[in-house]
């Protein structure tokens, strides 16, 4: 736990904290005691600056390291209360950074910088002369500042300059933007790629958005003029298929909201609307951003009379941004703001090998949310699938209902039947793809509410510790979750009633997930060779043992691209998926 810039707090709330540090306790405004003794505290101060910039210390050669901790120590001491300092296990001294360190942290945010996702969306390369980064360093480095105020100066003189030449250039791919030092400042050039023109060739042909080609170096009013209707089209098609105008509406009703004096009046709404407005915002921003660019290229367009070069280099920048930033759009719209999903695994068939079989799957999704950087966990798992239940793994991060629509369904594995040589048998997994909804949505009244807990003592296969059983059920809708786990009663209750809501919520808005009981996925092949072969895409892999530890990035990917499943996935009926099982 980091408490930052602790004395800049109220002395009472040092007093709060003897407690904790002594006994690894606090009891908390509501009474409720709050057991840290497994956390490692750590308080950070900046009394050792607050001293420099007030010149009491003299840094410098007649100063040593020793005598600048001694000072500073006893300025803690004298800040704190005796009983306070004598709960610190450890002080630990930082000393100004250095030049040479400075120089590491330099190079590093430039490389940040290169990173940013405008320059990578452009293709464009970014070449730095040595010179420019002990420029930085020169005039960025402050002993009293430290790495912020370098930060600033790497801001002003390299990112600056940077988007400067992006706007007023508008580069195409393959370009290369260089920084170097002259006349003891930092300047910038950009170097154009080579062009290649076949002989005899007339007019550039015209580049529309979604082609694999960029725009021609050098565009014509002819060009544009043949381009802006399908561009024009493509825009109103993105805001229609988005519904930009019902996020614009509940965007406008949110700000009107925000501006009543009874907006602040209920904490428990306040975060969940601010988040609403900040998610509608970024989609109505998309649009407008476009919208913005297109209506100013129609005016260009429209004024006959005015075709000279500054015109022409105006609208061919709007045009060009339209092109770029279209794609990019779109795909952004594509995914919702919701929060994270929770996936259903459910064994059928044999119940031993189908049990497996489930955990296999469950591993497969949290292996890949591993290696994309998200949090994935398995939150209940029922060892005894009759109940309709299974394994819950819940993961976190935006676009995820999207991204994994089309996994809802039957996973099927066909493997040797270890009872019979020489024969095989099919072993089927069912997911469903439930959205992560906001905590606002999750808000049950309590008498329509049963809940029913008890402890127990099993084993799983993910979770081998099961100790709580949780039942809830919604009254009026007939409606109930039923959850075995290893966690807290309290926290599988509310896990419990994050995942009805969520049920609910596929329920009266099919689009917010997906729950495709008839739809094989995709087939694992452990039978003669080894093989997967997607459904949905026709993507056929070799290697069965990366599929299973999270490799499934080119299924997703071929099917984000084709939007909708092909109908060779609906193929199988119920009722044949029934007759394998029963082989």
């Amino acid at each position: 736990i980091l408490l930052d810039e602790f004395e800049k707090a109220h002395s009472e709330v040092f007093q709060r904290f003897l407690q904790l540090f002594d006994e690894g306790l606090l009891m908390n405004g509501a009474s409720e005691t709050i057991n840290l003794r497994n956390s490692i505290v750590i308080l950070t101060s900046n009394f050792g600056a607050r001293l420099l910039s007030a010149g009491k210390l003299g840094f410098g050669p007649s100063s040593s390291a020793d005598e600048q901790e001694f000072r500073i120590r006893e300025e803690m001491v004298q800040f704190f209360t005796p009983e306070f300092i004598n709960r610190i296990d450890a002080v630990t001294f930082f000393k100004p950074l250095t030049k040479g360190v400075l120089r590491e942290i330099a190079y590093r945010r430039v490389q940040e910088v290169f990173r940013r996702e405008g320059l990578i969306n452009r293709g464009i390369e970014v070449e730095v002369d040595e010179a420019v980064i002990d420029w930085v360093v020169e005039y960025g480095y402050s002993e009293r500042y430290g790495a912020r105020y370098l930060s600033r100066q790497i801001e002003k003189t390299i990112t600056y300059p940077l988007a400067q030449q992006l706007i007023r250039n508008d580069p195409p791919a393959g370009s290369i933007l260089r920084l170097f030092v002259h006349n003891e400042r930092v300047a910038s050039a950009l170097v154009l790629p080579p062009r290649t023109e076949e002989s005899g060739s007339s007019e550039p042909s015209t580049i529309l958005p979604g082609s694999e080609d960029r725009p021609p170096l050098r565009l014509t009013w002819a060009v544009l003029r043949d381009g802006i209707g399908e561009v024009k089209k493509q825009v109103e098609t993105v805001e229609s298929s988005r519904d930009i105008q019902l996020a614009r509406g509940k965007l406008h009703a949110l700000l009107q909201d925000m501006s009543s004096p009874t907006f602040w009046d209920d904490p428990i709404l306040v975060q969940p609307n601010l988040a609403a407005i900040g998610r509608l915002s970024r989609r109505v921003e998309l649009i407008d951003g476009l919208r913005r660019n297109l209506d100013e290229l129609l005016d260009l367009m429209e004024e006959a009379g005015f075709r000279g070069t500054d015109e022409l280099k105006e609208a061919t920048l709007r045009y060009r941004y339209l092109m770029r930033e279209l794609p990019r759009a779109e795909t952004e719209l594509l995914f919702s703001d919701i929060r994270g999903c929770y996936l259903l695994i459910q064994p059928r068939g044999r119940r031993t090998a189908a049990r497996q079989w489930a955990a296999d799957i469950a591993v497969m999704y949290s292996e890949w949310a591993k290696r994309r950087g998200l949090t994935a966990s398995v939150i209940a798992e029922e060892p005894q699938p009759q109940t309709n239940g299974g394994i819950w793994v819940r993961i976190e991060g935006q676009g995820l209902v999207e991204l994994l629509h089309g996994e809802a369904g039957v996973h099927r594995l066909v493997q040797p039947d270890e009872g019979n040589k020489g024969k095989r048998t099919v072993v089927q997994a069912r997911v469903a793809v439930y959205p992560q909804l906001e905590e606002a949505a999750i808000v049950v009244e309590d008498d329509n509410v049963q809940i029913t807990t008890s402890e127990i003592s099993d084993v799983g296969i993910l979770l081998k510790s099961l100790t709580v059983k949780a039942c809830i059920t919604l009254r009026d809708e007939d409606r109930f979750i039923y959850l075995v786990s290893d966690q807290m009663p309290k926290d599988l209750i509310t896990e419990g009633m994050a995942i009805l809501a969520a049920q609910r919520n596929l329920d009266i808005n099919p689009a917010s997930g997906s729950h495709n009981p008839a739809n094989i996925v995709r087939s694992y092949i452990r039978y003669g060779t080894t093989y997967v072969e997607d459904m949905a895409t026709n993507i056929r892999s070799d290697n069965l043992v990366a599929v299973l530890n999270g490799d499934i990035d080119s299924f997703l990917e071929e099917r984000l691209r084709s939007h909708t499943p092909k109908d060779k996935a609906m193929d199988h009926t119920e009722e044949e998926m029934m007759n394998e099982l029963q082989q």
